[in-house]
């Protein structure tokens, strides 16, 4: 087991293994020196970064025009590059809602259409699971949490709830992605 490059997994050791793999394929950074922090929020920039850099990197002649998205910011080639592919799409308002927080739904959605652009073939081997607030998945989504279910990469979040709109966390995008890549 390699060592672990950050000092705040011990409270998330079902997925320190995901990150560190993760971490040393350059899909994932730390917070800052040491810090990982597995808890906090993933925002729709860093989860872009991530199904990007996992499933087929970067395209340097992608562009994007989203209102919230800086041609000189760090993500810029990232959203780009997924919005060229299909795995974003933005907002109505125009925006690609870079710094909000993604919801679980919205993640199975990019998670999806990332894994099909970069050719991943998803085997449902598992029963479907209908979860007790599958009401409250938006439409949109219903298709993709489902197949992210029946495929096992996903599954809920105790009292068979999925918890739709709940951020995903850094730590909880981490082990779905690293699941899905060699």
């Amino acid at each position: 087991k390699p060592a672990a490059p950050f000092g705040d997994l011990t409270a998330h050791l079902w997925a320190e293994e995901s990150i560190i793999k993760l971490y040393n394929k350059g899909i994932v950074n730390g917070k800052s020196e040491g810090i990982f922090a597995p808890e906090d929020g993933l925002t729709r920039a860093e989860a872009v970064k991530m199904l990007v850099l996992a499933f087929g990197g970067v395209d340097s002649n992608a562009e994007c025009d989203f209102e919230d998205v800086d041609r000189a910011s760090w993500m810029y080639p990232y959203i780009a590059t997924a919005f060229e592919k299909g795995i974003i799409k933005g907002y109505e308002n125009g925006n690609a809602g870079a710094d909000d927080n993604i919801t679980r739904e919205d993640f199975c959605v990019m998670i999806l259409r990332a894994a099909d652009n970069g050719g991943i073939i998803l085997e449902t081997s598992l029963n479907e699971i209908v979860f007790s607030d599958n009401e409250d998945i938006s439409l949109y989504a219903k298709e993709s949490v489902k197949t992210l279910q029946m495929t096992g990469v996903i599954n809920g979040m105790g009292e068979n709830r999925f918890l739709p709109q709940a951020h995903t966390t850094r730590a909880q995008a981490a082990k779905i992605v690293s699941g899905l890549i060699n």
